[in-house]
């Protein structure tokens, strides 16, 4: 007769139980397996269950293991959250509604106080993890604590997010029986208000990877309280509109749009139009739509064309419109070189065109101009994309329209110089080409209108161009710390290649429950 082996010896711990639970769910059940296979692992899975249903009650209740923390900085109920049960409900209910509340559900008739020490007890013991980079004695008086639940937006877990919410919840709903005489209205009011820095988590993931995560945040969150989306959700005073722009996250943005616009109709114009304080020695405070115009086109385009983000007028510290942002982004080396990319960004860069066209038209007597800067230099959009060492691409567009070239092609900055002078001062040869071949179009369509224009002394020109030719210390690099404008970074390029907390810890109680012999 075979005796079935003991997984947790006397000197277990809480955390052993709760690990050594998630292995035993694991155990293959496949349809391939055999019947005899199946209900061996059945019943080896039905053995293991009553020893762990049997210690841990021991475990958590008598012994006081409940708020220990492991070497990863872990309870046990965010061990339970981080690993979860591989689906098993059987081990699913029993640690959540057995062990994990059973303190709350013993003192439900107690008095006020006493229940409020176990909730605190509960919230801590789920949401407060130690950062594993604080040192020990930070750890021994508890401090630098991060929310579990910013932890798994962070890494992206949302299978964590959701057992981290679904115990609070049941937590909520225990503690607001009928039966308690301690109204729980207002601790849901406060611990259930939109968490900025759990958002901000959230939709800190390219490519529209937070979307599932913001989907669950919304729903789970919002139903209680809705207040928070709308404001800033860091400390560089960004709104969620600002991340989906840095993010490129277009399908994000339209579910924080959608939102926004149910419960915030009356300020939506104020929240789109935001700005950020973020700054440095050249930029700063920028709207959403600056933000999406260097990173996103598509978010770009959707806050223009759908929500009526302002285009024109609204300038950055650096006294930059939407125009500008959206003609620097070519310098920048992100997602630009595909079809598809190049086509989304040269019809922004025609769409703010056209804004500023109709903003002109519609203020004939205004001294601002979206194309030139405000500021000492008085550089316009063609001196910023002559000196696109990458290509000509947006000189191509920018020079179909007539408005722009009568406007700035021969137009000089603060100190003399056009943006043929710029694009000789950088060496950029096929810029200047380009350039001098716009000029001599120019004088021809003048000469044929009879309009006549600015007479340019060639012979003098051209000793002005060879004579600053190559001048730049930035000469043939294709953008220098004045024209690269800074934003915050919060792209860890160590965090990718590190194993997140999961691994870790799953490596770590692999090591010390099943190979430890």
């Amino acid at each position: 007769m075979t005796t079935n082996p003991s997984l947790l010896d006397d000197n277990a711990t809480a955390h052993d139980a709760i690990a050594c639970a998630h292995f035993v769910a694991s155990l293959p059940n496949d349809e391939d397996d055999d019947d005899d296979a199946r209900r061996q692992n059945a019943k080896l899975a039905e053995f293991f269950f009553r020893e762990i249903e049997e210690k841990a009650f021991r475990l958590f209740l008598k012994r006081g293991d409940a708020e220990a923390r492991d070497a990863n900085g872990l309870t046990p109920m965010q061990l339970y959250a981080l690993l979860g049960m591989n689906g098993n409900e059987k081990f699913e209910k029993f640690f959540v509604e057995r062990v994990f509340l059973h303190p709350i559900e013993a003192v439900l008739a107690s008095s006020r106080e006493e229940k409020r020490v176990q909730i605190e007890k509960f919230k801590r013991n789920l949401f407060c993890h130690i950062d594993e980079g604080d040192d020990k004695s930070n750890r021994a008086k508890g401090e630098n604590m991060l929310l579990m639940q910013v932890h798994a937006c962070n890494m992206n877990d949302l299978a964590c997010l959701k057992r981290i919410i679904h115990l609070e919840n049941e937590m909520i709903q225990l503690a607001a029986h009928p039966t308690c005489p301690f109204p729980m209205r207002e601790y849901t009011l406060s611990s259930l208000q939109f968490n900025a820095p759990l958002l901000a988590a959230a939709l800190q993931h390219p490519h529209d990877a937070s979307y599932r995560l913001v989907e669950f945040i919304l729903k789970r969150y919002v139903e209680f309280d809705g207040t928070g989306l709308s404001e800033p959700l860091d400390s560089f005073g960004r709104n969620a509109l600002h991340l989906c722009a840095q993010y490129d996250s277009p399908k994000t943005m339209r579910l924080v749009m959608n939102h926004l616009s149910s419960r915030y109709a009356h300020k939506l114009n104020d929240i789109i139009n935001c700005r950020d304080t973020f700054s440095d020695d050249y930029d700063g405070n920028r709207t959403p739509l600056m933000t999406a115009c260097s990173f996103s086109p598509d978010c770009a385009l959707l806050l223009i064309e759908k929500y009526g983000a302002d285009a024109s007028i609204m300038r950055s510290k650096a006294s930059w419109t939407a125009f500008f942002y959206a003609i620097e982004q070519q310098f920048r080396d992100y997602d630009i070189d595909s079809d598809d990319d190049v086509a989304k960004q040269n019809r922004l860069i025609r769409l703010l065109m056209k804004n500023r066209d109709m903003y002109l038209q519609q203020n004939p007597t205004t001294k601002t101009d979206p194309g030139v800067e405000e500021n000492a230099t008085k550089k316009n959009i063609l001196h910023l994309a002559a000196i696109n060492a990458r290509s000509t691409r947006t000189l191509e567009i920018l020079l179909k329209s007539k408005s722009i070239v009568q406007s700035f092609l021969s137009h000089p900055d603060a100190n003399g110089k056009t943006p043929l002078h710029d694009a000789m001062f950088r060496s950029c040869i096929n810029q200047a080409l380009y350039l001098v071949n716009a000029i001599e179009n120019e004088k021809e369509s003048q000469q044929k209108s009879n309009t006549g224009g600015t007479n340019i002394d060639d012979a003098t020109l051209a000793e002005e161009l060879q004579d600053c030719f190559g001048k730049s210390q930035y000469s043939g690099i294709m953008c220098s710390r004045k024209l690269f404008r800074n934003f915050p970074n919060d792209f860890d390029p160590c965090k990718s290649e590190n194993p997140t907390l999961a691994e870790k810890t799953l490596e770590y109680y692999e090591d010390k429950l099943l190979f430890q012999n």
